[in-house]
């Protein structure tokens, strides 16, 4: 039996010789548990009223729905704006454990690195990014006339 070092339970379709995307998607969401929900690390949301205000845009959040995504709600979420609004959307917890063996402790690697990213960008110089998005304005309006 094939195994992998990051999951409980080998990838379902993973070793078709024709696949797609949509295939991809239909095994991950068999392999996740998530119930036709959003899976975050052991809890289920609903984030169908969340789609059309979402700032990455609705597509992603359609596409996922069925899936755990907690590891691109970790690492695409730098603040903790996003896990603040999350409650807003909990149904339950999940069923069944995580097939995922990666964790995400509080004061693990990856979490210690995220505070310290976000401490970091909120000291940027912001006056240098307008700036630069001045003068890309510019340059494109002098281009068009």
């Amino acid at each position: 039996m094939k195994s992998s070092t990051i999951v409980e339970k080998y990838p379902t379709y993973r070793d078709e010789f024709f696949t797609s995307t949509q295939r991809w998607l239909e095994g991950k969401r068999l392999d996740d548990n998530a119930e036709n929900l959003w899976r975050i690390h052991d809890k289920l949301y609903d984030l169908e009223d969340f789609i059309r205000t979402h700032p990455g845009g609705r597509d992603w959040i359609e596409l996922t729905r069925g899936i755990d995504i907690t590891e691109q709600f970790e690492t695409h979420h730098i603040t903790d704006h996003a896990e603040k609004l999350l409650p807003k959307f909990y149904v339950r917890d999940a069923a069944h454990a995580r097939n995922y063996k990666i964790t995400f402790h509080e004061n693990g690697f990856y979490k210690t690195l995220k505070r310290r990213v976000a401490s970091k960008m909120s000291q940027l110089n912001t006056s240098a990014v307008a700036t630069s998005g001045f003068y890309c304005d510019l340059m494109l309006a002098s281009t068009i006339l």
